[in-house]
C-alpha cells in the first residue's frame, strides 16, 4: 500500500481526544527513505498533541452549545414566569410564561428597564433593592410584587431571585423565577371578606337576640307585678277585673 503511493518513509502518531484514541496522524516522505531525526519526531509529536487538543476544544464547545440550547429551551417552556436582567436592570430574558401572564412578548420587553417600566410605583424602590442585592451576590426568596400587564392590569408575582454569572464567575445580572399568585391573592381576599361578613352577621344576631330577650322580659315583668298584687292584696272585683284585663293585654301584646 505504501509502495503504491510512493511513500518511502512514514511516521505515525496517535490522535487522542479526551484521553481516548480518536485516530492517527501520519507524516510521510515520498522523496527518499531516511531516518527521522529526534527533533523532527518531537516537533511532530507536539503537533499531533495540539491537534488532539483542538479537536477536544471543538467537542467541548459543541457540548456547551448543546447544553446552552437545552437550558434556553427549558427556561422558555418552563411552567413559571422567568425573566433576566443585566447589571443595569435591562431585561435580557423573558420566557413564554412571562408572556402569558403579562401579554408582553419577549421582543417587546428585551432591552427595557424592568423596575422603571413594568413595576407599579409603590413597589419600584423595593424591586430595585432586590435586584441590587442579587447583583452583590445576595439571593432573595418569596418576594411579592405586582407587574403591569399589557392591558394595564396588575399581576401579583411571588419571586425568587438569583445572581447570574459568566463563565469566569463574574456577576453579570439577575435571574428571577416567579409564580403568578394573582388568583390566590383574590381567593384569600374573598375569604377575608366572607369572614368579616360572618363576623358582622354574628354581631347582628347577638344584638337581635339581646333585643328580643329584653322585649320578651318587659311584658313578663309587668305580668309578674300585677299577679303579685292580685295574690298579696285584697281587691274588690272591679279592681281585680281591671288588673286581669291588663295582664291579658300584656300577654297578647
Amino acid at each position: 500500500m505504501l509502495q503504491s503511493q510512493d511513500i518511502k518513509s512514514l511516521l505515525v502518531f496517535p490522535l487522542n481526544v479526551k484521553r481516548k484514541l480518536a485516530g492517527f496522524i501520519g507524516f510521510d516522505n515520498v522523496m527518499a527513505t531516511s531516518k527521522w531525526r529526534d527533533e523532527d519526531v518531537a516537533l511532530l509529536r507536539i503537533f499531533s498533541e495540539l491537534l488532539g487538543s483542538a479537536f477536544e476544544r471543538v467537542q467541548v464547545q459543541e457540548e456547551i452549545t448543546r447544553t446552552a440550547r437545552g437550558l434556553a429551551q427549558l427556561i422558555d417552556t418552563a411552567n413559571a414566569p422567568i425573566f433576566g436582567v443585566d447589571s443595569k436592570g435591562l431585561l435580557n430574558e423573558w420566557n413564554q410564561k412571562a408572556t402569558e401572564i403579562t401579554g408582553y412578548s419577549k421582543k417587546e420587553v428585551l432591552g427595557r428597564n424592568l423596575a422603571e417600566e413594568f413595576i407599579t410605583g409603590d413597589y419600584r424602590t423595593s424591586v430595585k433593592e432586590v435586584l441590587e442585592k442579587a447583583l452583590k451576590g445576595e439571593e432573595t426568596a418569596n418576594f411579592e410584587f405586582p407587574l403591569y400587564s399589557k392591558k394595564g392590569e396588575q399581576v401579583l408575582v411571588l419571586l425568587n431571585s438569583t445572581t447570574r454569572r459568566d463563565a469566569s464567575g463574574n456577576i453579570v445580572g439577575v435571574v428571577g423565577v416567579g409564580q403568578d399568585i394573582t388568583e390566590r391573592q383574590r381567593a384569600e381576599s374573598l375569604i377575608r371578606e366572607q369572614n368579616e361578613q360572618l363576623k358582622e352577621l354574628d354581631r347582628m344576631k347577638s344584638e337581635f337576640l339581646s333585643t328580643a330577650a329584653h322585649e320578651l322580659r318587659t311584658p313578663l315583668t309587668s305580668i309578674l307585678g300585677f299577679s303579685e298584687i292580685l295574690l298579696q292584696r285584697k281587691l274588690d272585683k272591679e279592681r281585680q277585673a281591671r288588673f286581669l284585663k291588663i295582664i291579658n293585654e300584656e300577654t297578647q301584646g
